[in-house]
């Protein structure tokens, strides 16, 4: 069990690519994406997999894609908005690691994915606050909340180097 590695939750448009993409940049740790995996291991998108086979063989994935990165070390993991509702994979992240909730108001997330037009669930859920509200529970678990609602990407790495005590 590796208790070293960081992990960035939180909902679509919260800024766990974006974030973790820096924060590797900064502190020199491996990144890994979940939802980049998955595309590649398939060798199609997230939506065309949710369209094609669902959201049960897209979770089945997901969580053998989290099996495997949480098998590395000294890593930033970018899970999937919906990655920590399966049992499994939160216990195999969890035990690997430090998770960060990227938070963000619902304004500021809707306003963030108004362009996006590769989000499976949202075109199931147009609430996006009923899909966010059902994942709130999971997402108060994390180790660390940082509100990204306010801040740019380069702040919210900061508060996260800080936070962790990490060497840049």
């Amino acid at each position: 069990m590796n208790a070293n590695n960081i992990i960035l939750t939180g909902f679509m448009g919260s800024g766990k690519t974006v974030v973790g993409l820096k924060l590797s940049e900064r502190t020199g740790l491996k990144f890994i994406d979940i939802d980049a995996e998955i595309e590649k291991n398939e060798n199609s998108t997230i939506d065309s997999i949710f369209n094609r086979k669902g959201e049960p063989y897209f979770r089945v994935i997901e969580s053998k894609i989290i099996q495997e990165a949480t098998a590395s070390k000294n890593t930033v993991i970018a899970t999937g908005g919906g990655s920590l509702m399966e049992p499994g994979s939160f216990i195999n992240l969890k035990n690997s690691g430090t998770i960060i909730w990227l938070k963000a108001d619902i304004e500021t997330l809707k306003q963030r994915l108004v362009n996006s037009d590769n989000r499976p669930l949202l075109k199931e859920s147009a609430d996006m606050e009923n899909l966010l509200n059902k994942r709130i529970e999971i997402y108060n678990q994390s180790d660390i909340i940082i509100d990204t609602s306010p801040l740019t990407v380069e702040q919210v790495v900061d508060k996260i180097i800080k936070k962790l005590n990490l060497k840049t």
